[in-house]
């Protein structure tokens, strides 16, 4: 068994398991084939499509400035908000963000669940095509990261993620902390990493 646990990994116990905060995250390198240059910065700025319910424009607010916050701090957030206009194609603009981006972060509440859970709506669309991914992607799948933003996890994260690591996001007085840690992991520089395992001198015999 490892010891160290990912974000978006499949948590091996009946109920998905949560990070509050950044304090004790044991996040491990988020885009594998991203390598430093040499200068101290990433070779390319991570991706991540944000997936969530129109459900409130209180909500819709409170994602368009999460999405700001990732970009604030070296993210290429997608939202429809911003990167849709009169006379695009909803369903490639969704389909191309599950597919094409680093990270899916799923901003989950008990109305995303109910949508997704029932394939209902652009929600439901989504839903399929990032189950469809998980099913087909392997070892790729971490990429898709659930964040509870309202209710438990068991009314709020759908069916196909209930299984995975997810990033409490309901404090907002932990959100500065939460968005930091977040963008440490996409970006591969983790908060907490294991020790090295020390070498130890075998033990001397015919004693």
């Amino acid at each position: 068994m490892r010891s160290q646990w990912c974000l978006g990994d499949l948590w091996p116990v009946p109920n998905s398991q949560h990070y509050a905060g950044s304090r004790n995250l044991f996040l491990c390198y988020g885009l594998r084939n991203m390598e430093s240059s040499g200068t101290g910065h990433l070779e390319r700025i991570p991706v991540a499509f944000l997936s969530y319910a129109r459900e409130s424009d209180q909500h819709s607010a409170w994602v368009r400035d999460f999405g700001g916050r990732l970009r604030a701090l070296g993210i290429d957030a997608r939202l429809d908000q911003w990167h849709l206009s009169p006379g695009d194609d909803l369903v490639r603009f969704m389909t191309d963000g599950v597919q094409k981006s680093d990270f899916v972060l799923v901003v989950c509440t008990p109305k995303y669940a109910a949508k997704a859970n029932a394939n209902d709506g652009g929600v439901g669309f989504e839903g399929s095509v990032i189950a469809g991914s998980i099913l087909t992607q392997g070892a790729a799948q971490r990429k898709f990261i659930p964040l509870l933003r309202a209710g438990t996890a068991a009314e709020s994260i759908p069916a196909f993620l209930l299984n995975r690591l997810y990033i409490d996001f309901t404090r907002d007085a932990e959100l500065k902390s939460s968005v930091e840690a977040l963008v440490r992991h996409m970006q591969g520089r983790p908060d907490n990493v294991p020790p090295p395992i020390a070498r130890i001198a075998p033990t001397p015999t015919g004693y």
